[in-house]
């Protein structure tokens, strides 16, 4: 099979989201582009296409050094306050903070927020 018809193969596959329970959001894909390469037997271009179309349709998303993960569903809004709660996850764990005390640090910055409305 030539590359060409493997890209267009691969294309037709790639999904506007991942489906229901096959990653989450924010899983790491960088072991998936190699592995994919090497098991399938597709040309390292061939996969870079693909995820090039993947990020493209927001499927994707990449974060230069950090690599490629799956990308939030939904609107441009959910997806940007999908992306700051995992980096308030990130950080909060960093500080060694608990989950009991990351989720009240939310939970009081939220009714801060939303007191005025």
């Amino acid at each position: 099979m030539t590359a060409r018809r493997r890209t267009s193969r691969c294309g037709r596959r790639s999904p506007s989201r991942p489906a229901p329970g096959c990653c989450r959001w924010g899983t790491g894909l960088s072991l998936i582009h190699i592995d994919s390469t090497e098991s399938l037997g597709l040309a390292a271009n061939t996969v870079a296409k693909a995820y090039r179309a993947l990020e493209t349709d927001g499927v994707i998303e990449t974060r230069g050094r950090n690599g490629t993960f799956v990308a939030a569903a939904g609107s441009a809004a959910e997806r940007e306050a999908a992306a700051a709660a995992q980096a308030y996850a990130e950080r909060v764990q960093r500080l060694g903070l608990g989950e009991a005390d990351a989720l009240a640090a939310v939970r009081d910055a939220l009714r801060a927020a939303y007191e005025d409305e």
